[in-house]
């Protein structure tokens, strides 16, 4: 165990000569030893510059004794004695200050167990033992906390700990650890565990403490219920396990399937609390590295202006708590509505929760993050309800479909249905811009407007036009063999509307059909199962329908693995965007094996990938990878980072966007969201973003068009509109857009 000594130095302003090594500093070093009997002990002081020797000496301990050293470099001091746990600390001498080092030797005990498997495992040749002092104990100044290799003999683990009461984990690799409390080592003396049986699989360990006193919490329950992709249903139908925590509050639910988890503990008459998302990965433990707090649930009211919607129908109000660093949500139950616009909800954890208001006819009109972090609160959301009238055309003729104010997906939508002369009327929650899909022609025609202005007349009335072109494109979707496939889906992307990416099914002859897509070039690609077609340009025009073949081939299999200095990394996010491909057309998000490995399936003449890595706990990188190759993705991943800050108010007011260059690669503002929530950061208010645990290196700030955009992931890097490359280093902070570049 190594620990650096720390001093408090005078402010000095000390005047060196370049040759400073050559004075010598007096280093004092104090050897501890905890017990009845003095003992001699080996000192070695290792020094880390490469031209100066190593000191080594005897000492009896307990004892003192000085030593000069050149100043200016760390020196590791290592103290051995026979029947004595080691222990190290690193000294920087100072000229003219005065520096001591500080061991402690603890008298040791033999450690021992029988190691027993399941039939068909195999004895593992080592142990690992984790120790410290016992939990709730006061620490003893100087006592160490480690964690040690045991070799395994045939079916004996036998090694040495520091004498005393310890708490005990002990591990093999992909098996479930036991746990020993206030275990009694006692010094020059052997302790045997007796039979350890090993299995393997995955488990989950933590504390659970109470808000307020020190209660006994052996009552308190724990429950995992597995989350999927549809909260709802996961929470209610999956299988559920069940464990309670011992007296002082710590669990381990051991023969965990892996996935993605809620954790919730409850104590009668206490309180209750909620861990989530909690990732398990296989055969490896997951432990939480905070307590999990109980407390009294807590109470939210939600007060909404108006009371009722323009129909004079009540509103249909919902709460969602939002699970930390990720974007899933479960819903609340307890919530009851107080009539005149106002609802309660009770029994909530301390959290973020999603508020929604919407009407009786399924729309949603209205969405708020809101704080709950006392025992009450209240929250309140003011609609300026505004009316709408419009008009959707093609040339001179009526278009008669539906209208989605908000997008198909957006949040809020607000559906309006057209009338057979085009036309369409209803209400706003607000006024400013929205994005508009307009779907018609039984799936054939979906036209979205994106950041369109609408602003309130004299009249306070919204007035929309909306004009959908006259073009038309027909095709049909084959596999390598010329056999047509049916219901593949097919996405066309215009460059300069990246946002408008109409999705069709083809028909059981494999044909399809796409209308009033607007003149230009355009990309269109098609996938069906595991086959996957490469991006094909369009030059779209009313004048020339486009007739359109698209073959789907075998998608390409690219394997990889992420790992740091401690092995492979589990759970990492895998995000890839082959170069060539549209915007918004990523292949399907990975996260990493129990030995960081991982699998992506791309488009089959894929021969670049843009890729975003992302795991809690080291810092995030985006950079472009080539696969032309055959051998496997090596990403080593990092704990030094920076902060990067990013204002992107002037890109955003210009309509262009804000995007981060960095290894020949790219991110944009929906990428590093997924990022913060991961590091459990909300979606930033305004159009300024704090990015926390970022790779060091040199980025580029730039404010592109669409267009530009889409060269980006073509691998075209923007010539104009950038910043100069910036540095940013681990531990330090770069700011990002307007404020920075001016």
């Amino acid at each position: 165990m190594i620990r650096v000594q720390r001093l408090l130095l005078p402010l000095l302003l000390l005047v060196v000569g370049t040759a400073g090594n050559s004075y010598a500093q007096q280093v004092t070093i104090d050897v501890h030893n905890h017990s009845e009997h003095a003992v001699s002990c080996a000192v070695r002081l290792e020094p880390s510059a490469t031209d100066s020797e190593s000191v080594a000496f005897s000492l009896s301990a307990p004892g003192t004794r000085s030593v000069e050293l050149p100043p200016g470099d760390p020196w590791t001091v290592e103290v051995t004695a026979d029947g004595r746990w080691p222990d190290s600390a690193v000294v920087v001498p100072r000229a003219g200050i005065p520096e001591h080092a500080s061991i402690d030797l603890w008298p040791v005990g033999t450690l021992t167990a029988t190691i027993a498997v399941e039939a068909d495992e195999s004895v593992p040749s080592s142990i690992r033992v984790r120790f410290s002092g016992p939990h709730g104990v006061p620490p003893t100044p100087g006592f160490p906390e480690d964690e040690v290799t045991c070799p395994v003999e045939e079916t004996q683990m036998r090694c040495t700990l520091p004498a005393g009461n310890l708490d005990l984990r002990v591990r093999a690799r992909g098996m479930i650890s036991h746990y020993r409390w206030n275990q009694a080592v006692p010094a020059d003396a052997t302790t045997d565990l007796g039979t350890l049986k090993l299995r393997r699989g995955a488990s989950v360990t933590g504390w659970v403490v109470a808000a307020e006193g020190q209660p006994d919490l052996s009552a308190c329950t724990l429950e995992l219920r597995q989350l999927g992709p549809d909260p709802d249903t996961s929470l209610s139908r999956q299988a559920r396990q069940r464990s309670t925590a011992d007296a002082r509050g710590f669990f381990h639910i051991t023969g965990v399937a892996p996935g993605l988890y809620t954790l919730e503990a409850r104590l009668p008459k206490l309180g209750s609390a909620r861990f989530m998302p909690l990732a398990v990965m296989e055969n490896a433990e997951s432990a939480l590295a905070e307590p999990m707090v109980l407390r009294p649930p807590a109470t939210l009211e939600i007060e909404v202006e108006p009371p009722a919607d323009p129909w004079s129908r009540p509103w249909q109000v919902t709460a969602r708590e939002r699970a930390m660093a990720s974007s899933i949500t479960i819903p609340v139950n307890d919530i009851a509505d107080l009539g005149s616009g106002r609802w309660r909800c009770t029994g909530l954890e301390r959290g973020t929760y999603l508020i929604r208001v919407g009407d009786l006819d399924g729309n949603g009109w209205w969405r708020e993050e809101v704080q709950v972090g006392s025992a009450s609160s209240t929250t309140h959301i003011e609609m300026p309800i505004v009316a709408v009238e419009g008009l959707v055309h093609s040339g001179d003729d009526p278009v008669q479909g539906v209208v989605f104010m908000g997008g198909l997906r957006g949040d809020p939508r607000i559906r309006m249905v057209t009338e057979d002369d085009g036309t369409f009327s209803g209400y706003l929650p607000r006024v400013g811009r929205w994005t508009i899909t307009v779907a018609a022609g039984n799936g054939r025609m979906q036209r979205t407007f994106t950041r369109m202005p609408l602003d309130a007349s004299d009249d306070g009335t919204v007035w929309v036009d909306l004009e959908i072109a006259a073009t038309s494109i027909t095709g049909i979707v084959v596999d390598d063999r010329d056999q047509p496939v049916a219901q593949a889906s097919v996405i066309l992307t215009r460059h300069n509307s990246p946002d408008l990416r109409p999705t069709i099914r083809t028909g059981d002859d494999g044909r399809f059909q796409i209308d009033g897509i607007p003149e230009g070039p355009a990309v269109i690609e098609a996938s069906a199962n595991d086959l996957r077609s490469d991006p094909l340009p369009l030059d779209i025009s009313s004048e020339t329908p486009a007739d359109v073949r698209i073959i789907l081939r075998a998608m390409k299999v690219i394997t990889g693995r992420v790992f740091s200095n401690a092995g492979g990394v589990p759970g990492a996010t895998v995000d890839a965007v082959p170069i060539g491909a549209t915007v918004g057309s990523a292949i399907p998000t990975e996260q990493t094996e129990v030995d960081g490995s991982f699998e992506l399936r791309v488009p089959p003449s894929t021969g670049h990938l843009h890729l975003q890595v992302m795991a809690p706990g080291f810092a995030m990188q985006f950079f472009l990878a080539d696969v032309n190759a055959e051998a496997t993705l090596s990403i080593p991943l990092d704990q030094q980072s920076g902060r990067l800050v990013i204002d992107g108010e002037a890109a955003n007011a210009a309509g262009r966007v804000p995007v981060i260059l960095h290894r020949g690669s790219f991110v944009t503002a929906p990428q590093l969201w997924q990022w913060l929530r991961m590091n459990g950061r909300s979606y930033p208010s305004g159009s300024r973003m704090d990015v926390p645990a970022v790779e060091p290196g040199d980025y580029v700030y730039c404010e592109v068009t669409p267009d530009q955009l889409a060269a980006l992931i073509a691998g075209l890097m923007p010539t104009d509109s950038c910043s100069v490359p910036q540095l940013l280093v681990a531990g330090g902070e770069l700011v990002l857009g307007e404020s920075a570049d001016g």
